[in-house]
């Protein structure tokens, strides 16, 4: 019994303290990714846009927050050289 409510509770937490981005705000991938549950999103930003989906290429785009329900983000571009962020509320960047 103390086992399966430790599972429960450990299979939530991702839920609870993911969040959304911030409308207006550009992002790394990986900024996303440890922001929220944003992987499949990214993903589906790339692929409309025509850009590589690889997990290297996703962590290391840059995104446009729309903001709404679930953190709407577009695609901008990969970062050649990587990705830096710059900070909550501050617009991240290629190296």
């Amino acid at each position: 019994m103390k086992a399966s409510l430790i599972s429960a509770v450990l299979a939530i937490l991702p839920f609870v303290f993911a969040r959304n981005c911030i409308p207006g705000v550009v992002y790394c991938g990986q900024t996303l990714i440890d922001i929220g549950a944003y992987h499949e999103q990214l993903f589906q930003a790339n692929h409309c846009a025509g850009a590589p989906r690889t997990d290297h290429d996703i962590r290391s785009s840059l995104y446009y927050c729309v903001g709404g329900d679930g953190g709407v983000v577009n695609y901008m571009k990969v970062c050649s050289t990587g990705c830096k962020d710059n900070g909550p509320g501050n617009n991240d960047s290629c190296r």
